[in-house]
């Protein structure tokens, strides 16, 4: 298996609270032959401190909104929706919600290609905030 992923950055100042963020929107050109093409979604969180700590300090935390599984079922071409929640990360509703959204991972099965229209094509990434 290779890893495959894409990490996009959010540089929007003051940072999306991820209790604003209804989904993250992929716009695929090719659905590739991969079974799920995506394999997971993670959103990079900084988490808020008490006290109001400096926001370049706070922790920050890998948490997974998405699993894919066999069957998954991608728009080509077209824009996907991958809902945002505090349950789906795992995470405490509080924690979550008052985090900021920094960035995006999307993992892409790892799983061998012989040819690289055999793998899903990411044209954009996005936050749909609500």
């Amino acid at each position: 298996m290779t890893p495959r992923y894409v990490v996009a950055y959010f540089n929007h100042t003051p940072a999306a609270r991820s209790g604003q963020v209804a989904s993250v929107v992929l716009y695929v050109t090719n659905k590739g032959t991969l079974n799920p093409a995506i394999a997971s979604i993670d959103l990079l969180l900084r988490l808020a401190t008490a006290g109001g700590a400096n926001s370049n300090s706070r922790e920050q935390q890998w948490v997974t909104l998405y699993s894919g599984s066999t069957g998954q079922q991608l728009t080509c071409p077209g824009l996907n929706y991958f809902a945002v929640s505090a349950a789906a990360a795992m995470t405490s509703a509080i924690e979550f919600n008052t985090a900021d959204v920094i960035a995006v991972r999307i993992n892409v099965n790892g799983a061998t290609v012989s040819m690289k229209s055999e793998l899903p094509h990411l044209a954009a990434v996005g936050l749909q905030l609500s």
